[in-house]
């Protein structure tokens, strides 16, 4: 079953990928990018600014059309952990 950030819903595919807890030891729920160290990079961003830069993370490294983009970012991230 293939893993993804309960914050962002980036593909964790390797080790690399895992956000860490406060001991530095990989968790899975989380990419690297969302969660160091046992704590959100990001505490403060909304669920709204997180599909905003979603979006965009699709548009420039997919290649995804607008529209495709937005929609995809606005059916996964509300269906994750972080935001329930």
């Amino acid at each position: 079953m293939r893993q993804y950030c309960q914050s962002c819903g980036m593909p964790l595919k390797n080790q690399d990928d895992y956000g860490t807890d406060s001991k530095g030891k990989k968790v899975v729920e989380y990419c690297r990018h969302c969660f160091q160290w046992g704590e959100f990079v990001e505490p403060e961003i909304t669920m709204e600014k997180m599909i905003e830069r979603v979006a965009c993370s699709m548009i420039k490294d997919m290649g995804m059309d607008v529209d495709q983009a937005v929609n995809v970012a606005v059916t996964l991230i509300p269906k994750l952990k972080r935001w329930q």
